[in-house]
């Protein structure tokens, strides 16, 4: 196997694990619904998730190109934003995952 095609495989393989990752948490969002403790648990793993977002789009040697890193930040704000309000609002969460997700999925 050449070096093209051995970063070519860990890229894909990070990116499953990325995309397992939103799915997750986007499953505990949908789920949510169904309590305080379903939805404390599902709000504070989907704080972890776009914190390690912001994380890895803030590291200099992210593979990502500027402008996708700069929406992504921006996004990741909006999301933290918004888990801080007395009532954050579920299906906003949920359907940002799913766009990620769908990102994701696309490319790998």
């Amino acid at each position: 196997m050449t070096l093209s095609a051995l970063a070519t495989a860990a890229a894909t393989t990070a990116r499953a694990q990325e995309a397992a990752a939103v799915e997750k948490v986007l499953g505990l969002l949908q789920a949510a619904h169904h309590g305080e403790a379903a939805r404390a648990q599902a709000l504070r793993m989907n704080d972890r998730l776009w914190h390690a977002i912001l994380q890895a789009v803030g590291q200099p040697a992210s593979p990502l190109a500027l402008p996708m890193r700069q929406g992504l930040a921006a996004l990741g704000a909006a999301v933290l934003r918004e888990q801080a309000r007395p009532q954050p609002n579920l299906d906003l969460l949920v359907a940002i995952n799913q766009r990620i997700l769908a990102g994701l999925a696309a490319r790998h």
